[in-house]
């Protein structure tokens, strides 16, 4: 497993998100927005990591 932070700026550094127009990119992200920072766990095949991230965000509120 790896930890990861949401970080939506490395998203339009790298530019181009496959398969999304920049609209759909910017639609995305207004409606499914991920507070900046946000840890996620990671597998070696770069899947979420379940029950463990929906459970960092819950704990991280409290901090």
């Amino acid at each position: 497993m790896q930890l990861f932070f949401t970080d939506q700026r490395t998203v339009w550094k790298v530019g181009q998100v496959a398969g999304l127009s920049q609209a759909e990119l910017s639609a995305l992200f207004a409606r499914r927005l991920v507070p900046s920072g946000t840890p996620v766990l990671l597998d070696e095949a770069m899947r979420p990591v379940e029950p463990v991230s929906s459970w960092f965000p819950v704990a991280g509120a409290g901090t």
